[in-house]
C-alpha cells in the first residue's frame, strides 16, 4: 500500500478517536440521603464525570414512587444550578411535601443536565422524620404569654420553626426536637363566640394543626360600682363568652354572656358590704381591679310614726333584702315575723300584739349590716275610759270616751265575740266616738267594746238599753 495512503488512514483515525474523546456524557451517583429533621432531606452526589458539554443545571428530584421518574415526568425539582459547584460533589437539604401532605417514604436521586440532556443518579429510599404535635401547655393564653408546644421531630432552631395563630405569626423563642416556646401575639382574631384559635406549626413543608387553644379573657372594666340588691352589673371586655363570675370566691351564674360583655345580678345572699369580682374560663381565674361596694342599708322614714298593736305600718329606706327571709326586723329587740317586702326601699309589718305602749328603736338587717330608727317609733294602746249617757233606746247617740281611739275598727254591743251587734259610728276623734246604739240586740244591760288589729278592748262599765 503506498506510504500516503496509510499516512491518511492513520490521520482519520487520530481525528475520530480525539472527536469521540471530546463528546463524553457526564456521569453523576447519588451517594447520601438522609432525614436531619421533620419530612426534610438531606442529599448529596458525586460527579463522576463531567461530560463534553457545560453544565445548566443540577440538583435532586424526588418521589413517593420509586421507578423512572425525572423532571421529564414532573417530579419535584431541586435546583442548584446557579450555585457553584464545589469539587466533584454537591449537597443540599430540602422539605419533603408540602402543606400537610406528604408520605412516609420518598425516592430521591441527584441530576445533571448539559445542552445535549438530563442524566440521573441511582435512587435511594428515604423514610423522613415526621414531625408530631402532643399537647399546648397551657392551652389558654392572652397576647404576650408564653405557651410550649410538645411532641416529635421540630427544627432544632427557633428560625426552622414557622408558628402561627390564626395566621399572625408567633416568635419561637426555644427550640428542641420535643419542644418549642412560643409567645403568642397580638393581633389574634378568634372566633367570635368561644374564642378557639388555630394554632399551625411549620416544619420544612410540612403543616401541623393543633385545635385546642384559647385566648383567655380580657377585661377592660365593670359598671357601676355599687348598687343594691339585684342591681344589673356589665363586665366589659374581650373573648368573655361561656365565662363564670366569681363574687367573693362563690361561682355565679350570668343572665347574659357574649365575647364582648357579661351581665349578672347582685345576688341576694350577698353577705359583705365589698365584693371581689374575678371570672373563670377554661378553669383560669382572672382578678378584675376594683370592688363593687353595696349601697347600705337605711331607714328614711315609718309610717305612722305611732301605732297600735295588730296595725299595719310601713318602713321606707334604702338596701333592703328582696328576700324577705334575709331581712331581720326588729322594734325595740322584739323580732317581727308578720312582714312583706314591697321593693327594696319599702317594707310593711304588724305590730305585734305583745309590744306595751312606749317609744322604741327599729332596727333592720338585711343580712349584711343594720339599719337603726332610733327612737322614732311609738307604740300605742287604744282604752275605753267611759261613755254618756249611761242608758238609751234603739238608734240614739253615745258618747265613747278614751285615749287614741282614732285606729278603732267597729264599736260593739254585747258579750265580746258572739250575740254581738256593731254600732253606726257618727263621729271620732282620738279622744272619743260617737255611735248609734243598735237595734239588733235585747234591752237591758250590755257591754260596749271595740277592736283594733287582732285584739278587743272593753269598757269596764255597762250599757243599759231602754225598752223602745
Amino acid at each position: 500500500m503506498p506510504t500516503k495512503i496509510i499516512l491518511s488512514l492513520i490521520f482519520l483515525t487520530i481525528l475520530f478517536a480525539c472527536k469521540e474523546e471530546a463528546e463524553t456524557d457526564p456521569r453523576i451517583e447519588t451517594s447520601v440521603v438522609k432525614s436531619p429533621a421533620s419530612h426534610t432531606c438531606y442529599a448529596k452526589a458525586t460527579v463522576i464525570e463531567k461530560g463534553s458539554y457545560e453544565l445548566i443545571d443540577y440538583g435532586f428530584v424526588y418521589s413517593p414512587y420509586n421507578g423512572n421518574f425525572g423532571i421529564e415526568s414532573g417530579a419535584p425539582k431541586i435546583s442548584l444550578g446557579t450555585i457553584p459547584m464545589v469539587a466533584d460533589t454537591f449537597s443540599t437539604s430540602f422539605a419533603l411535601g408540602e402543606g400537610s401532605n406528604y408520605s412516609t417514604t420518598y425516592y430521591v436521586r441527584a441530576y445533571y443536565t448539559n445542552k445535549k440532556g438530563t442524566v440521573y443518579g441511582s435512587a435511594l429510599v428515604i423514610k423522613p422524620l415526621i414531625m408530631s404535635i402532643v399537647s399546648v401547655i397551657p392551652n389558654a393564653g392572652k397576647a404576650g404569654d408564653r405557651i410550649i408546644i410538645t411532641g416529635s421531630n421540630f427544627g432544632k432552631k427557633p428560625t426552622d420553626n414557622v408558628v402561627k395563630f390564626n395566621n399572625i405569626v408567633a416568635s419561637v423563642i426555644e427550640a428542641s426536637s420535643t419542644s418549642l416556646t412560643v409567645e403568642v401575639p397580638t393581633g389574634i382574631v378568634p372566633e367570635y363566640y368561644n374564642a378557639n384559635v388555630l394554632i399551625t406549626v411549620k416544619v420544612g413543608g410540612i403543616t401541623f394543626n393543633w385545635n385546642g387553644f384559647t385566648l383567655s379573657p380580657a377585661v377592660t372594666g365593670f359598671s357601676p360600682t355599687s348598687g343594691t340588691f339585684g342591681t344589673i352589673v356589665k363586665i366589659t371586655g374581650s373573648n368573655l363568652y361561656d365565662t363564670q363570675i366569681k363574687l367573693n370566691n362563690t361561682v355565679y351564674y350570668t343572665n347574659y354572656n357574649n365575647s364582648n360583655s357579661i351581665q349578672f345580678n347582685i345576688p341576694n345572699n350577698i353577705k359583705n358590704s365589698k365584693i371581689s369580682i374575678s371570672i373563670v374560663k377554661n378553669g383560669v381565674e382572672t382578678a378584675i381591679p376594683g370592688e363593687f361596694t353595696m349601697t347600705p342599708c337605711s331607714i328614711s322614714s315609718v309610717s305612722p310614726a305611732k301605732a297600735i298593736t295588730g296595725t299595719q305600718v310601713t318602713i321606707t329606706g334604702g338596701g333592703f333584702n328582696p328576700d324577705s327571709y334575709s331581712n331581720i326586723i326588729k322594734i325595740g329587740g322584739e323580732k317581727i315575723t308578720n312582714y312583706w317586702i314591697a321593693n327594696t326601699g319599702s317594707i310593711n309589718m304588724i305590730i305585734p300584739e305583745t309590744l306595751k305602749s312606749g317609744t322604741y328603736d327599729i332596727t333592720i338587717n338585711n343580712g349584711i349590716e343594720d339599719a337603726v330608727f332610733p327612737k322614732a317609733f311609738t307604740v300605742i294602746q287604744p282604752q275605753l275610759t267611759g261613755f254618756s249617757p249611761a242608758s238609751g233606746q234603739y238608734g240614739s247617740d253615745i258618747t265613747i270616751f278614751g285615749k287614741n281611739l282614732s285606729t278603732l275598727q267597729y264599736i260593739g254591743f254585747g258579750k265580746v265575740g258572739y250575740q254581738t251587734s256593731r254600732a253606726e259610728i257618727i263621729s271620732r276623734d282620738s279622744l272619743q266616738i260617737v255611735v248609734k246604739v243598735p237595734t239588733n240586740i235585747a234591752t237591758g244591760s250590755t257591754k260596749i267594746w271595740a277592736t283594733v288589729g287582732n285584739q278587743n278592748i272593753t269598757c269596764t262599765d255597762e250599757f243599759t238599753i231602754l225598752p223602745p
